[in-house]
């Protein structure tokens, strides 16, 4: 009988981290009974998860439903029973909400953090974050290890929270060759002037702050009037889209919101459109906008190990992103440490600067590199056939197994020394 091990999960929502959750707790299906806990949950668990892996939510009493304080020690109280009834050899949280009530709660278990993104970039996190940063400081050293999602983050906990590095781990994110999807397998779709009316260029994310879609949508406001005819599609849904409209108002920029277009009819309704920016709404499947785009944008202020790069990556688009912290530089293969002269070339595409909303230098270079990509078809054929070759070593490192051997590495009676 397989050994039980259970994944604490704050939000099973859509997104590139909950795809991420989904992996994890698939790889792992293979050694142990699964048990995947949800804080706040969508009935059905929106990703596809083997049978075996049992998916419950927190439950929470209408007594304990009144204020944060009493759902937080529902939800130990609901932890400490289930790690009591089915014994697991590790309790592993995702993301910092877990973190403590997987500290909290008693029970059997190995108790170990898997942390996705950096706790100092995030300006969301601002908020008592001197005595967050105390409290997470004796988490991590209780926990049995921290695993990463990359090794730029490994040093940021190492350096930040004075944890041994042994018992940091990185280990990427879980990818498939079944993810590969070869959008640009047609030479002449990689020739839009000649297939499509318009250029078209990607990005794909949560509205918001971090993700800077701001500045692309400044950037495309100069690039429009310098080359035509060219359309920014932002594939996501987020609080700011109603500022984001009106900054493209603002900027004179010809702007149209597909949010309400069924999935079947949007690729035809991107196709028949003049405007220069297109919001599609969150979309799940976004392989047919990636179809008929030359290249894919990135700008983020920071992240952790983005998805929404390596899927763009998957289907053949060259990339332009930004060099934010945790994550591009693993991506696209440049070393971390690298002293970088802008624009740097990686065989998939540009790492750039972060584009600030006022720095003009800097929305001229990322303009000038999407001109040049979308006027080179035999560099666009290059950076996806890069991109391509990349993607493929992700999978090849096979972080499924990577996982497995720490949780095994941990039970031995060396640990991971």
């Amino acid at each position: 009988m397989k050994p039980s091990l259970i994944i604490l999960i704050t939000h099973s929502g859509y997104g590139g981290a909950h795809k991420s959750y989904s992996r994890i707790a698939d790889c792992l299906s293979s050694q142990y009974n699964v048990i995947c806990l949800a804080f706040t949950s969508i009935s059905p668990f929106p990703y596809s998860l083997p049978s075996a892996i049992r998916y419950l939510d927190t439950g929470i009493p209408s007594i304990f439903n009144f204020t944060s304080l009493g759902r937080f020690f529902w939800r130990v109280f609901r932890l400490s029973w289930l790690r009591i009834k089915h014994k697991p050899h590790f309790v592993i949280s995702l993301l910092e909400g877990s973190d403590y009530v997987n500290f909290l709660s008693f029970g059997p278990g190995l108790s170990i953090s898997s942390v996705r993104g950096s706790f100092f970039a995030d300006q969301e996190l601002v908020r008592y974050r001197k005595i967050r940063l105390y409290a997470l400081s004796l988490i991590y050293r209780h926990f049995k290890a921290v695993i990463t999602c990359s090794a730029s983050l490994k040093n940021e906990l190492v350096s930040n929270f004075s944890l041994p590095p042994s018992s940091v781990i990185p280990i990427p994110n879980i990818y498939y060759q079944s993810d590969v999807v070869n959008t640009h397998q047609a030479p002449e779709l990689l020739e839009h002037s000649d297939v499509y009316r318009r250029y078209y260029c990607f990005t794909h994310g949560r509205l918001c702050i971090p993700k800077n879609q701001a500045s692309l949508i400044r950037i495309f406001s100069s690039l429009s009037e310098r080359f035509s005819p060219i359309t920014l599609i932002i594939s996501g849904s987020g609080p700011l889209l109603p500022s984001f409209k009106d900054l493209a108002s603002s900027l004179r920029l010809g702007q149209e919101d597909l949010s309400a277009v069924p999935d079947e009819h949007l690729i035809s309704s991107v196709l028949s459109s003049d405007a220069n920016l297109i919001f599609t709404g969150y979309r799940k499947d976004v392989a047919g906008l990636m179809t008929i785009s030359s290249c894919y944008l990135f700008p983020s202020f920071y992240e952790g190990y983005p998805n929404s790069l390596v899927e763009a990556l998957q289907a053949g688009l060259p990339v332009i992103t930004a060099d934010f912290l945790h994550g591009a530089r693993e991506i696209l293969d440049v070393p971390l440490d690298a002293s970088l002269t802008y624009p740097y070339l990686s065989q998939a595409g540009y790492l750039l600067p972060i584009p600030a909303s006022d720095d003009t230098t800097c929305h001229e270079m990322w303009a000038g590199k999407v001109i040049h990509i979308i006027s080179n078809p035999d560099l666009q054929r290059r950076l996806s056939q890069g991109a391509l070759n990349r993607s493929k070593q992700l999978i090849l490192s096979n972080n499924c197994a990577k996982w497995i051997q720490a949780l095994s590495s941990l039970l031995s009676p060396e640990g991971l020394s």
